[in-house]
């Protein structure tokens, strides 16, 4: 019984960071079909050379990192 804990460990590990990740690119695809229909600024509409839509991403990050940095400010 043993190895089926170290199985259903990885196989937890594996469905989480697939949920981080469709987190991750859902919003910013939709944002990038945003933009590329000109309802948001042109800028936010580019990929790089695989299609990435790195802009959105790094703000994303960025608003992402300001608001759990709050948790450092806040009281408890």
């Amino acid at each position: 019984m043993g190895w089926m804990t170290n199985v259903m460990g990885l196989l937890v590990t594996f469905g989480a960071l697939a949920g981080i990740l469709s987190w991750i690119s859902g919003p910013s695809r939709g944002l990038l079909w945003t933009a590329r229909e000109g309802r948001l600024p042109r800028v936010l509409g580019k990929t790089n050379r695989n299609g990435v839509q790195i802009n959105i991403l790094l703000i994303q990050g960025a608003l992402v990192t300001l608001l759990s940095s709050l948790y450092i400010v806040m009281k408890t």
